[in-house]
């Protein structure tokens, strides 16, 4: 092992931050990363970067990494390949910070974010920061597989922002989280002899020493992937069902870690087809290569929904079947099937309390949003025990109260009748809502007639919404993407607006009544104050 450091002594009272970071035979987007977390606002004296390069087949450039990198850049290089959990582990157990901070080598960041991941952990040590991965650009380029789980993923963080889901343990992905070095140490740290998820048995173990694990919403890191190997992918997917079932087996007393949980998941029209596979892994690869064929057919046709199903059946054959050659014998699959059966009931009835939580939350968040502003603009103070009576009364509440039964629907993952409440509340007050669009609990809106909202807005907290107003998608003219608008905390929006494309407008600003706000060509995009 080899290790080199940059620039001026380090002494370990003065360094806060460690991001560490494995790499295995991507020395340029290593080199680009450290260029990146180089420029960061947290001050560079109190960070340090730790690449441990994974025995690469061209290893990392040690005097690019000194040059590029931050002021405190050290560099290992293991004797052989560990894999991504072993890897890590070495470059945090020599790191100086009280705290860690973990991504993935193929992630790119903005200035801020080691500012950000800093604030949310104050001086507590028993916060998990899950950050907030998004997809590059490139998005739609990249393969099939790269798209599903970004879909998958963009999935759970809607979840997790409408309250629908709590972040946990088994969630931890370490493409984008941060912890305290104290807290990884009690728990043991990764275990180098998983394969895969080796990042979510660790979020477990720190689960049950009491960490609080939260969505750093805003704390981005932009997945920027060049996975190109769909076989590599396959091998991945079985690699999965093997590591979850040995996961479950070390925590049977913690909920949600069975693998048989996603059974629940699957589409009944897809479960004889997985059971054979089941009852025969090796009918695996047969499966799972048709469903990709099938969906890169679709693809091409211009069916990405339906190709993106037929992904995720491709995985589903191949996680299902490194389960079944994990578990060994078929008698043994029955019993762990049962025993997961049986966890699972237990909790059935606290999962659906917690998404009942969730619902109510949403309304009475949209309520004390409404009582707020009665006070604020009309001199009224209105009870929370005005609830029952406002829903009758008062309309805008009422539509709210049904976007978020339409929510609660679409999280579910039902079928359909997310679309059924999204025409009813068409036809009741004369308003298209899109059952995907992001409306964070705690807005209001005023009559509501005419209101048009598109499946790719996002609604935060605090605002209000005028009859007639218009979040509709469009292409930047700068460039080319598709979008819709962002309204950060507090934004008014007056009568008749229309806002149009993936602008963003800025917490507290006021969009005057009939004002068309778009971007403009020539107009370098960038988030303000509306007016």
């Amino acid at each position: 092992m080899i290790a080199t450091e940059n620039g001026m002594p380090l002494s370990a009272r003065s360094i806060e931050i460690s991001v560490v970071v494995a790499t295995h035979g991507r020395p340029t987007s290593i080199l680009a990363l450290a260029a990146q977390l180089a420029s960061q606002t947290f001050p560079c004296e109190r960070y340090e970067l730790v690449v441990v390069d994974d025995h690469s087949p061209v290893p990392v450039d040690a005097f690019a990494l000194a040059r590029l990198g931050p002021r405190h850049t050290r560099l290992l290089r293991t004797p052989r390949v560990l894999r991504q959990g072993g890897a890590r582990d070495m470059g945090i157990r020599i790191a100086r910070g009280r705290w860690i901070v973990v991504l993935d080598d193929d992630m790119q960041v903005h200035t801020d974010f080691l500012a950000r991941h800093r604030a949310l952990h104050g001086e507590r040590e028993d916060v998990v920061a899950l950050g907030d991965i998004r997809p590059a650009e490139a998005i739609a380029t990249m393969p099939l597989f790269e798209r599903w789980h970004a879909r998958q993923l963009e999935r759970w963080q809607q979840d997790v922002r409408s309250g629908a889901v709590r972040p946990r343990g088994v969630h931890l992905c370490t493409g984008n989280v941060s912890f305290s070095l104290a807290a990884y140490l009690r728990a043991g740290g990764f275990d180098a002899t998983l394969l895969r998820s080796e990042d979510r048995d660790l979020g477990i173990r720190l689960e049950r020493l009491g960490a609080s694990f939260v969505f750093a919403d805003g704390v981005v890191s932009v997945h920027a992937s060049d996975h190109r190997d769909l076989n590599a992918w396959k091998t991945r997917a079985r690699l999965y069902g093997h590591a979850d079932l040995r996961i479950a087996r070390r925590h049977r007393d913690v909920p949600n870690t069975h693998p048989w949980r996603f059974w629940a998941l699957v589409h009944p029209l897809s479960r004889p087809v997985l059971g054979a596979v089941l009852r025969l892994p090796a009918l695996g690869r047969v499966v799972s290569g048709v469903a990709f064929a099938c969906a890169h057919a679709l693809d091409r046709m211009g069916k990405p929904a339906l190709a993106l199903h037929c992904t995720a059946m491709s995985f589903a054959a191949e996680y299902f079947a490194g389960y079944r050659e994990e578990c060994g014998e078929w008698s043994a699959l029955c019993a762990e099937s049962r025993l997961a059966e049986g966890a699972e009931g237990a909790e059935g009835g606290a999962a659906r309390a917690s998404a009942w939580r969730g619902f109510a939350h949403a309304v009475r968040a949209d309520h004390d949003s409404l009582r707020r502003y009665r006070e604020r603009y009309h001199g009224e103070r209105v009870s929370a025990g005005r609830l029952p009576a406002d829903l009758v009364r008062k309309v805008g509440l009422q539509m709210l109260f049904w976007v978020r039964v339409m929510q609660a629907l679409h999280h579910r993952r039902l079928p359909l009748l997310p679309m059924l409440v999204s025409r009813a509340i068409r036809h009741l007050y004369g308003a298209e809502i899109h059952w995907a669009a992001r409306i964070e609990p705690g807005i209001s809106i005023v009559h509501g007639t005419g209101l048009v909202v598109s499946h790719a807005a996002r609604v935060e907290a605090g605002c209000i919404l005028f009859q007639g107003v218009t979040l509709g998608e469009n292409v930047d003219p700068e460039t080319g993407e598709v979008g819709a608008p962002h309204l950060r905390p507090d934004v008014h929006v007056g009568p008749n607006a229309v806002l149009l494309g993936p602008i963003v407008v800025g917490a507290r600003s006021k969009v005057a009544a009939c004002t068309l706000l778009m971007r403009r060509a020539g107009r370098a995009p960038r988030q303000g104050r509306a007016a």
